[in-house]
């Protein structure tokens, strides 16, 4: 082989190293991503009120999240476990508290159910952003809630 041919196989070897390394980065830190906005919810803690139910890819589609509008007024946009969505109605009140995992929806005749907010797989809780103490924390709901509560 000449030269030219084996600077472009060089070239197009390493043009496909860094695009492989590039997509590992990528995906590394959207892995970090999803890890901040799991703790970002877990960590929030509100009370308000389900305003809405909605798929946002069509309105002729199942509901995966909901619009909880807090006693402070802000609108929460929340796309929580299914059984939350199938649980809850318009109307009925929604208590998150801080650092769990939680919800307590309160319907309108004020009976009280508890259940898991948000899916955490197994992959976010082997990320090293992960709190330690909470590495062993809800575990059913990596289980999408299997169990009634």
């Amino acid at each position: 082989m000449n030269k030219k041919a084996l600077l472009i196989i060089a070239s197009l070897v390493a043009l496909i190293l860094l695009i492989g390394l590039g997509s590992v980065i990528l995906e590394k830190k959207s892995q970090k991503r999803e890890v901040e906005r799991t703790l970002s919810i877990i960590k929030s803690n509100y009370i308000g009120v389900v305003v809405d139910k909605y798929s946002p890819y069509g309105a002729d589609l199942e509901p995966t999240f909901m619009k909880i509008r807090t006693l402070e007024g802000l609108l929460i946009k929340m796309a929580p476990q299914d059984k939350v969505i199938d649980k809850v109605k318009i109307g009925d009140t929604i208590i998150k508290p801080m650092n769990e995992n939680i919800v307590y929806i309160v319907d309108k005749n004020n009976d009280r159910t508890e259940h898991f907010y948000v899916r955490i797989s197994k992959k976010k809780r082997l990320h090293k952003n992960f709190p330690i103490e909470w590495k062993k924390k809800w575990m059913e709901s990596s289980r999408y809630d299997s169990i009634n509560r």
